[in-house]
């Protein structure tokens, strides 16, 4: 038996869900997420871990700066501090 619930997610989340779809991959964004959450449970293979809302904020937002060309090159951990 299915149950409906409602998932708020961040908008960078639901767009890359309903670019899977768009592209062919999932016939709908409830499929991405049930493919996710098997990911997350049942396959041992991939590692888990929480990130604060605000880690995870900033991650999204250093994607988006890598991906609109706004990244700088490092060549090593020192140059962060």
């Amino acid at each position: 038996m299915n149950y409906t619930i409602n998932v708020s997610l961040p908008k960078a989340l639901a767009d890359k869900a309903k670019e899977q779809v768009k592209t062919g991959n999932y016939s709908s964004v409830s499929e991405v997420v049930r493919d996710a959450l098997r990911c997350l449970f049942i396959d041992e293979k991939i590692p888990t871990f929480k990130m604060s809302a605000k880690a995870e904020k900033r991650a999204l937002q250093a994607f988006e700066d890598y991906k609109n060309g706004k990244a700088i090159e490092i060549s090593s951990f020192k140059e962060l501090e």
